[in-house]
């Protein structure tokens, strides 16, 4: 038994987001909206191994002179040996700062270099995307995407959403799809029919400072969505009285906790997510999983046996993977998502600390309307958590909670003919309303929206 049955129950539980292929357009605005400058702007497609497929029109990689079939082999003094290495590379180049290319060019070795241009914005139907920032409690900034549909004003202030996004760092700032990932997708829906929205880039991914993301803990990590709801109820165009929450996945972990004991905030919404620690979650997670895939009943105790060890020894005695391999070198195994201190990218501590989270605690110190929702053919997380949150949030507060399950909806909001069709093509299937429509009637069913 292999543990590719967990890493793809934690890669599924990150918001869906496809791969940057190449740039489709110009960017164009200030450099450095919100005090923190856009990051750089290439404008090229590449083979995997670096070469150059095209040039796009106005990029930086334009004005510095880059030509198909030139081989990328370093961006300022970062070597590039494949393609996945350029994006990371570019991170350390903010707009209006000098990009240096060296190339390999018919054999020759060339320089290349003119100043970076910045990422484009994002094109929101009915409205626009205004990029600012937050300050973390760390003193680092973070990038903030607000979409503002059209008409929105201090005079006609609007609903407003904060969604905070799944456990994977991955940027919620990608302008160059050639269309929105599907939670993305849904903001600009939500925009469309009236309401402001905003996204908080997790530190150290997209265009936000601090240390990288696959370095900090749970906590640091909420911080900085606490910083971005007081930011975007201080807006004036937004109605403070009308603010609410959409977490996704580990957004939905976050929500309740962020949320609990606090009287400002109007409604959460949560979707994929879970009640219970996270020990109980990555075991049943993978046993649910390792059905689905036709494993035998005997074979999946065995993995569970040993994955139960690895797992009680990081989350309870708070150790590093490197540790308890160390001391148990029969417990280690491949992981391509694993190192010594990090699991599916994120730090162990980050892990330690969500372990300690009492979601049903913090669920039933939850002051306000709660819509839990989820997916029929979400095969991340357990049928009945959205009903036993609304349960949670409802007792001795009738109708306070509310669940839904939408169907044929996988984890990442896209809809399947199947189950089965769901497990190999998460987030890729057919595009659907259904969790934007789900949002709105709840949302008109309060009196208040």
């Amino acid at each position: 038994m292999r543990s590719h049955i967990l890493r793809a129950a934690l890669l599924a539980a990150a918001a869906f987001t496809p791969a940057l292929v190449h740039a489709e357009s110009a960017p164009s605005g200030a450099a450095a909206p919100g005090g923190l400058a856009r990051r750089a702007f290439l404008g090229a497609s590449f083979q995997p191994t670096g070469v150059v497929i095209d040039v796009r029109p106005e990029g930086t990689g334009e004005a510095a002179g880059l030509k198909a079939g030139d081989k990328v082999v370093k961006i300022g003094n970062t070597a590039i040996k494949a393609s996945a290495e350029i994006a990371p590379a570019l991170r350390a180049v903010r707009a209006g700062q000098d990009l240096k290319i060296t190339v390999e060019r018919e054999g020759k070795t060339v320089e290349l270099a003119a100043p970076a241009k910045p990422q484009p914005a994002e094109t929101v139907p009915g409205g626009a995307a205004e990029y600012g920032a937050v300050t973390a409690p760390g003193g680092y900034m973070l990038r903030t995407i607000t979409t503002v549909p059209t008409g929105a004003s201090a005079q006609s202030p609007r609903p407003a959403v904060l969604f905070i996004q799944g456990l994977m760092c991955q940027s919620v700032d990608n302008p160059l799809l050639p269309t929105p990932s599907p939670d993305v997708q849904i903001l600009h829906q939500l925009t469309e029919a009236g309401l402001v929205t905003m996204r908080v880039d997790k530190p150290g991914m997209g265009d936000s400072l601090g240390p990288p993301c696959g370095d900090i803990d749970f906590e640091t990590e909420l911080a900085g969505y606490k910083v971005g709801l007081d930011a975007l109820m201080s807006r004036p165009d937004v109605d403070k009285s009308r603010v609410y929450v959409l977490g996704h996945s580990m957004g939905g972990v976050m929500a309740p906790v962020m949320a609990a004991g606090r009287s400002d905030i109007r409604g959460l919404v949560v979707y994929g997510t879970v009640n219970v620690t996270w020990m109980e979650y990555v075991l049943d997670n993978a046993r649910r999983q390792a059905r689905l895939q036709g494993m035998n009943d005997a074979d999946i105790t065995r993995y569970l046996q040993r994955l139960a060890r690895v797992q009680a020894q990081m989350l309870l005695e708070k150790k590093t993977f490197e540790q308890i391999f160390t001391a148990n070198p029969e417990l280690r195994f491949q992981e391509p998502m694993m190192d010594g201190v990090r699991q599916y990218g994120r730090h162990v501590t980050f892990f330690h600390q969500l372990q300690d989270v009492n979601l049903d605690e913090a669920w039933s110190k939850v002051n306000t309307r709660t819509l839990a929702v989820h997916g029929e053919y979400d095969w991340v997380v357990p049928d009945d958590a959205h009903t036993a949150i609304a349960r949670i949030v409802s007792n001795g507060r009738p109708g306070r909670g509310e669940s839904l399950t939408i169907p044929a909806m996988d984890h990442a909001f896209t809809t399947h003919e199947s189950l089965i069709d769901s497990l190999s093509a998460v987030g890729q299937g057919q595009r659907s309303r259904a969790m934007t429509d789900a949002i709105l009637a709840w949302m008109k069913a309060d009196g208040r929206s």
